[in-house]
């Protein structure tokens, strides 16, 4: 048994519960599966190989819960850091009532039942299946399997929207953090204007929970896009270091539209791009073609200390297989 569970933070992250939930169904098939999630995120999904739990029906969870809110009150840096390894096998055997669980992210699978937490899997995945490819091209193949997963959300893929998304062109997702006096934006923009005039990734469909995002990009740079958000919401808890740095908030959008971008991700012939290995890849030509500007600036530091997007592990896992299904 592998055991999945959203760590106690007070925000909403789905792309986290997608790494986990696609990397345990397609890299360990033989293993029954258990999620202790949000309820919205326990209704939406089914595969026989998984049970979903609503993790705030739980009585352990809603204590624990409560008790590190007091906690952390008015405490900048969380204390409940994803390797304090003795706290989070203390919360998922409370959580699970179940006894010497295994923790994936420290030691790797072994036998027996073993957990991972929702603020560790994109590390793990990372750390154990990250294949380092800029982009990955879309399989012809893929066709429905036993670890494919059931939607169950209600979802239309428009055909005309979908036919523009041809195989010449390439889905990419921008990070989606607002910066003071919009450095992210004109950070953003030389890397764009680098990208299609310097590099093969000429044609590009912006996959983004900003629709401020969308207008921009789309317009200045002639960009397609899958649709414009109805449903977005803004996230203010970022942490100390992006709060000290200038960062202001996350944009993000709702489980119906993040879901309704994979199943075009998933369904078109179009390539997915890994935004910051592309990033981490090309920084060289990126700073001779502007963006030494900001050579200071933390969000630089943010992309170069971290592998990938939980999104674009999502994307190009899209390409591989059909993970999805409705």
């Amino acid at each position: 048994m592998i055991y999945f569970a959203q760590a106690i933070r007070e925000r909403r992250t789905y792309t986290d519960f997608m790494i986990g939930l696609i990397m345990l169904t397609q890299y360990y098939k033989k293993y029954d599966k258990t999620f202790y999630i949000k309820g919205d995120i326990a209704d939406a999904f089914e595969n026989e190989k998984c049970i979903f739990n609503n993790i705030e029906s739980n009585n352990s969870y809603k204590l624990l819960r409560n008790l590190r809110l007091k906690a952390v009150k008015g405490v900048k840096e969380d204390p409940m850091h994803r390797d304090d390894t003795y706290l989070k096998k203390l919360f998922i055997e409370r959580v699970t009532r179940d006894r010497n669980i295994n923790d994936m992210y420290a030691n790797g699978v072994r036998t027996g039942n073993n957990f991972l937490l929702d603020n560790t899997v994109k590390f793990y995945y990372l750390d154990t299946h990250n294949d380092g490819l800029l982009h990955c091209n879309d399989n012809k193949h893929k066709c429905k399997t036993e670890s494919s997963i059931k939607v169950n959300v209600d979802i239309t893929n428009s055909t005309h929207i979908a036919d523009k998304f041809t195989e010449n062109k390439y889905f990419i997702t921008l990070p989606t953090f607002r910066i003071h006096k919009e450095e992210d934006i004109k950070m953003l923009d030389i890397f764009c204007s680098f990208l299609i005039n310097e590099t093969p990734y000429k044609n590009l469909i912006l996959i983004s929970g900003s629709n401020d995002y969308k207008n921009h990009f789309c317009e200045k740079f002639n960009m397609d896009t899958t649709h414009i958000y109805d449903d977005g919401f803004t996230s203010e808890k970022l942490g100390f270091r992006k709060t000290e740095a200038g960062f202001t908030r996350k944009e993000k959008g709702s489980l119906q539209s993040l879901l309704t971008d994979c199943l075009y991700i998933q369904n078109s012939p179009a390539g997915y791009i890994d935004f910051m290995q592309v990033y981490n890849t090309y920084r060289e030509d990126l700073f001779k073609y502007g963006m030494n500007k900001y050579s200071n600036s933390y969000y630089d530091t943010f992309i170069t200390r971290n592998k990938s997007q939980a999104i674009d592990i999502i994307g190009k896992e899209l390409k591989k297989n059909k993970i999805y299904y409705q």
